[in-house]
């Protein structure tokens, strides 16, 4: 009686531990079908059918434009606004052009499940709030080198974005647009970048920042509570750091110019400076 109880139970196990295996590299396909009404249709009448895998900038940026069908927009005198994104997968390559007008602003993507994002070469503009919140989102590219300012909660709490890579047009990253980006590690800023606005990157896992040469403000709360932040380069242009630009960033070393306001900024808040 107890042999034949054991053996069942070794069978039991046995069945358990197969059906874990076997089903555990199904799941995002099997999301995705269940929340797909349209799930009979090939993956690229939604998206670029791109593995998160397989994910990269380089990679990202060869990819065929999302069909115009899949995204809501507003017409304005500068062109087309996105206003949704109903891509269904992990990338969204938002089309260059929508009824023939470039796509010059996205306002706002309501989608919370795809993992890159790609930016065409005309955008201007990332609106307030665009993809605040976006939790799944992991990578966004810009094809080009238009983009002028970041505005506020852009990107607020993606807490899954690695990565960025920001065009050297960039003049503003304004509020809070990257605050709460709690797997951000590292980020390239633009080359034509002067401000930094009210915790821009508040709370994220940043643990080396290096600011291009005319950089001239950074403002209240920008790398607070980057825990991990370990080093800051900071140009002579910079002439402007609130008082708590990097509260709690208590590993920090700011790695200047001799005589720079940089450096009398570190000296008066205790914080370790190196002469760059």
């Amino acid at each position: 009686m107890k042999t034949k109880l054991i053996t069942g139970i070794i069978a039991m196990v046995l069945i358990l531990a197969f059906t874990s295996c076997s089903g555990g590299n199904g799941n995002v396909s099997e999301n995705n079908s269940t929340n797909n009404p349209n799930s009979g249709q090939s993956n690229s009448t939604h998206s670029s059918g791109a593995s998160n895998n397989t994910l990269s900038l380089d990679s990202l940026k060869n990819m065929p434009d999302s069909s115009a069908d899949l995204f809501s927009y507003v017409e304005n005198d500068e062109g087309i606004s996105i206003t949704r994104i109903d891509v269904i997968g992990d990338v969204a390559v938002i089309p260059s052009k929508i009824d023939g007008k470039n796509v010059t602003a996205i306002n706002n993507s309501n989608n919370h499940d795809i993992k890159a994002v790609v930016i065409p070469q005309d955008v201007k503009n990332i609106g307030e709030t665009a993809f605040k919140g976006a939790q799944n989102l992991e990578i966004v590219c810009f094809k080009g080198n238009n983009v002028t300012t970041i505005q506020r909660e852009a990107f607020m709490n993606c807490t899954k974005l690695i990565t960025a890579n920001l065009p050297d047009s960039i003049t503003e990253i304004k509020e809070m647009a990257f605050s709460g980006c709690t797997n951000l590690k590292q980020i390239d800023f633009p080359n034509n970048l002067r401000t930094i606005f009210n915790g821009a990157f508040f709370q994220t896992v940043l643990e080396t920042v290096i600011l291009p040469n005319g950089v001239e403000t950074i403002d209240t709360g920008v790398f607070a509570f980057c825990v991990n932040l370990k080093n800051c380069t900071i140009p002579e242009s910079v002439k402007s750091i609130s008082d708590d630009a990097f509260d709690k960033s208590s590993s920090l070393t700011i790695i200047t110019p001799a005589g720079s306001y940089a450096e009398s900024y570190a000296k008066g808040k205790g914080i370790n400076v190196t002469n760059s």
